[in-house]
């Protein structure tokens, strides 16, 4: 499963990824130009979660996730997300996320 913390902005976005199965964490930062975007979150294997930084313009976000059926926490990052963002996580806390059905607040 992947594992995604994401901070939202008008142009880009900002976020760390985790293979749960591997262990590999990658940050990127993904330019919202074109279909950038699109073309990221369609290409991962599935299932996914991502972690989404509320703001107040993330409604074509929530589009796009529940169009190609990824899961979505929107109402904040829980602490752990929060943290995958510094990518400087233990990968124990990371599992235990994966293991945890409610991550987020």
């Amino acid at each position: 499963m992947k594992i995604i913390g994401c901070d939202l902005h008008a142009r880009q976005q900002t976020l760390a990824m985790l293979d749960t199965d591997t262990g590999e964490v990658v940050k990127r930062t993904l330019k919202h130009e074109g279909n950038n975007v699109r073309e990221f979150y369609s290409s991962l294997a599935r299932p996914a979660r991502v972690g989404v930084e509320a703001t107040g313009s993330m409604q074509w976000f929530l589009n796009l996730m529940k169009e190609l059926g990824i899961e979505c926490c929107r109402r904040g990052l829980s602490p752990e997300v929060a943290d995958l963002l510094l990518v400087y996580i233990q990968t124990d806390v990371i599992h235990r996320l994966h293991e945890e059905p409610a991550w987020c607040f």
